[in-house]
């Protein structure tokens, strides 16, 4: 009898015939919809516009203490590179404002704070 109350349906499947999951796609359009995708991208523009800010308001004071330093290039932000500059926010800092007041907009630089804020 006990035979009889088994049947071939209640038997576990087998392990190796799995089917694997299907992995959903996820287009672009639901990217850009995505409020996660709105919040990091402000974020990064706010700290893009609170690093201008400083390092030009630090250009301001430093400008002529780190002028021949930044003068060199970029070679500034290589590890090697020993040079020591005043701005607050160091090499990468110089080196930005300088490209930002110096050969770009001059004091107008400070529109792009109010445009990353």
């Amino acid at each position: 009898m006990a035979n009889r109350l088994k049947s071939k349906k209640s038997q576990a499947p087998v392990s190796d015939k799995l089917k694997p999951e299907k992995e959903s796609q996820v287009t672009v359009k639901q990217i850009v919809k995505d409020e996660r995708t709105h919040k990091i991208t402000g974020a990064v523009f706010l700290l893009m516009a609170v690093f201008l800010f400083i390092a030009f308001t630090s250009y301001l004071f430093t400008w002529k203490e780190d002028q021949d330093k930044v003068f060199q290039g970029a070679s500034i932000l290589l590890p090697s590179s020993h040079v020591k500059v005043t701005n607050l926010l160091g090499n990468l800092g110089a080196l930005v404002s300088h490209e930002f007041f110096y050969k770009g907009f001059g004091l107008a630089s400070y529109l792009f704070c109010s445009i990353f804020l």
